[in-house]
């Protein structure tokens, strides 16, 4: 079985094209829909923790209503609502884990993620060969508008988006890091792809400046995790060598600030998500810098 999976909150702008993306592709669809205590740290105000989330720690902005109203002819959805949790996004991550058995692939997929018909059609052609246990995918991000990617530099280019079930005590430490119950790293037995081979459509930029400043208040508050987590030394040496500069690198959208061999180019969306989005003749352009 293949069972497309999602960890959200307020995600209603793209997950809809998300989900219908992979929706024919896979024979179950799981929503988990939480708050984390970073996440919950980054949202609130002066006066309640509930500022851009539910009093019951789910979404504000639709989300919740788009899950459980979306078109499912043949029944493929499960809708966990999870709300307000203790600890890190791991947990949310694990409680879609729980969703599949021994033997299916969970395919991980944020929700401003998007495959072109063609990349979602070479994920299941990869995990029928048989040939592998990890599956690492590309990621196109987009930076502001729909035609535009930034390409170069770290940028977070390359995930371990589909895994394959080994045993029931297999568990994601963070999303790139799958174990075996053992400790053995799943990870390091991902293929790797060329970004022309295998890819996705990331809308990670393409947002207002509030949800981009909710965005950069949750990394914020993922620092303090990084820096007593020895996943995260490399991190925790970067930012207290030159904070301004670590910030500035991770946040571009705010400060234009670009590294050496970090650019932005010109982007043609593929023909399937233009379709999904219902943009006519390549004129249409979504902004979302306002």
């Amino acid at each position: 079985m293949i069972v497309a999976c999602w960890k959200v909150i307020n995600e209603v702008q793209w997950l809809k094209l998300s989900m219908d993306s992979v929706y024919p592709y896979v024979d179950k669809l799981v929503i988990v829909e939480g708050c984390d205590s970073f996440m919950r740290q980054a949202v609130r105000d002066e006066v309640t923790a509930s500022s851009r989330v539910t009093e019951k720690g789910l979404s504000i902005d639709g989300t919740t209503e788009l899950v459980e109203n979306y078109h499912d002819p043949d029944g493929k959805v499960t809708h966990v609502k999870l709300g307000f949790i203790e600890g890190d996004e791991s947990v949310l991550w694990n409680a879609y884990l729980k969703e599949c058995s021994v033997g299916d692939w969970c395919w991980s997929i944020d929700g401003d993620e998007v495959y072109p018909k063609d990349q979602a059609e070479k994920v299941v052609e990869l995990i029928k060969s048989g040939q592998y246990e990890v599956i690492k995918v590309n990621l196109h991000n987009l930076w502001k508008e729909c035609d535009q990617r930034i390409v170069g530099g770290g940028w977070y280019t390359k995930h371990e988006r589909v895994a394959k079930v080994v045993e029931e005590g297999m568990f994601y430490l963070v999303l790139s890091d799958i174990k075996c119950s053992d400790g053995t790293d799943l990870s390091r037995k991902g293929r790797v792809f060329s970004d022309d081979d295998l890819h996705l459509v990331h809308f990670s930029y393409v947002r207002d400046k509030q949800k981009m400043l909710e965005k950069m208040c949750w990394q914020l508050r993922m620092y303090e995790k990084w820096d007593t987590h020895p996943k995260w030394a490399h991190h925790r040496e970067m930012y207290k060598g030159d904070p301004a500069k670590y910030l500035q690198r991770n946040h571009v959208w705010f400060t234009e600030y670009y590294e050496e061999g970090i650019k932005v180019v010109d982007y043609v969306l593929p023909d399937s998500i233009r379709d999904l989005l219902e943009v006519k003749n390549g004129t249409q352009r979504i902004r979302r810098d306002s």
